[in-house]
Formats: structure tokens, sequence, C-alpha cells
């Protein structure tokens, strides 16, 4: 499963999500694209109270910050089941099958 991305036209910067502009350049022209989701935890923090709803269930939950391998200009921000280690390989997708955007959810790789 891939995430959905933006690949600007004029300087090929790549971001997660609708863009007015490039954050990199500033032009205003995208085209769809696709990041194969894998990544690397930048960082790891346990929420035990939320101010809302998780979508993978009731606190305690994990929220990790992932480098995506792929050349994106965003980390990613994903749930995960299991709490990984900084530096462990995850791959990120969304938490609904066919779902474009947030939320994700990063998955240990083997």
């Amino acid at each position: 499963m891939s995430l959905s991305a933006h690949r600007c036209a004029s300087c090929g910067a790549t971001a997660l999500g609708r863009r007015a502009r490039c954050p990199a350049c500033g032009a205003d022209a995208f085209a769809p694209t696709t990041l194969d989701g894998r990544g690397t935890v930048h960082s790891v923090t346990m929420v035990h109270r939320a101010a809302g709803p998780s979508p993978i269930g009731p606190t305690p939950y994990t929220l990790v910050l992932v480098t995506l391998d792929a050349p994106a200009m965003d980390k990613v921000m994903a749930l995960a089941h299991e709490p990984p280690s900084i530096g462990d390989a995850v791959m990120v997708r969304p938490l609904q099958e066919g779902a474009a955007a947030a939320p994700y959810i990063a998955e240990p790789t083997a």
C-alpha cells in the first residue's frame, strides 16, 4: 500500500497532503505521485490522556514520527500498535485501506 503525495512541477519537491504552494520554491503546480511508505522512526510518544478517541483504541497508544526513505519534505506522524524504538525501520500506510490521507499507521518491517 502506498502513500498519496504531490510532487512540485517546478522543483520536484514532494509533500504529503494538498498544498496551495510548494514549500520549497513557491510554485503552485503539482502532480500526484505515490510514496512506498518505508521510513525510520525519528521520535516515539506514548499518549496516556487523549483529547479525543484514537482510531486504534483506548489510551495508552503510541504515536511515532517517521522520516520517510523517499525524498519527501514531510515527516509523518503515525499511530503504532506496538511501541517501536527510535531508529527502527517501519512501513507507513493509511490506517484505512483506500484512504488517501491521515490517519496513518506505522508497522515494523522485517
